[in-house]
């Protein structure tokens, strides 16, 4: 990121030494390290001449995968939401993409995508996948006022695997002087290339000025 012509600064050099080693341990060199860096500065010519040399160490590729924390669901739930490819260049944008998919599934409570840094095994790292999952069921209940349908209390609930089948069923109640309302929703699990299958309903019932 140092441009010739640019005024030199510690901070900046830094930084740019920092940035640039970073950049390669994301695009498939973990490992990488700075074997020297120099700055040599010529007072006369006010000018800095700079000498960067790395060690990448090597490009790891996915090997296996490993999957910790899973009790409930199929694996393939999992495979399904990461696309592995084992032989694929290994880079952190593609892992922490991974983790994004997992943490929206509503599945997992939280998850972590890692790669086993073992140089003897550079050609086919294992990728480790850390997995806590949310509870089976989850209800939440509500009251609230409103000046169009006044009181109401609510019921969210969630199902994630009812009896054995792999789907998340959600059902929201809402009950009230004047509103009613139902909305129920079977969702499945994860299925390959990210598909899911959804189906709802929707059912309100409003008796306000005399009509229905």
């Amino acid at each position: 990121p140092l441009q010739r012509g640019e005024p030199f600064t510690q901070s900046a050099w830094t930084s740019a030494k920092n940035g640039t080693l970073t950049r390669l341990q994301g695009a498939g060199y973990p490992l990488a390290s700075w074997r020297s860096t120099s700055a040599k500065v010529d007072v006369a010519k006010t000018s800095v001449d700079l000498r960067l040399v790395a060690d990448s160490g090597p490009l790891f590729r996915l090997g296996t995968l490993r999957i910790v924390g899973l009790s409930r669901y199929d694996e393939s739930v999992v495979q399904h939401l990461l696309d592995f490819r084992p032989g694929e260049v290994y880079t952190e944008a593609l892992l922490a993409q991974w983790q994004r998919h997992l943490q929206r599934s509503e599945l997992f409570e939280a998850a972590t995508v890692e790669l086993q840094l073992d140089r003897e095994h550079a050609d086919a790292a294992t990728v480790i996948v850390t997995l806590r999952e949310f509870a089976k069921q989850q209800a939440t209940f509500g009251v609230g006022f409103s000046s169009d349908t006044g009181a109401r209390a609510t019921l969210d609930y969630m199902h994630r695997l009812p009896f054995g089948w792999n789907v998340v069923v959600t059902n929201k109640f809402e009950v009230g002087r004047e509103k009613n309302a139902w909305t129920g929703q079977v969702i499945s699990h994860p299925l390959p290339d990210h598909y899911r299958n959804l189906a709802s309903v929707d059912f309100e019932r409003l008796d306000q000025d005399d009509e229905v």
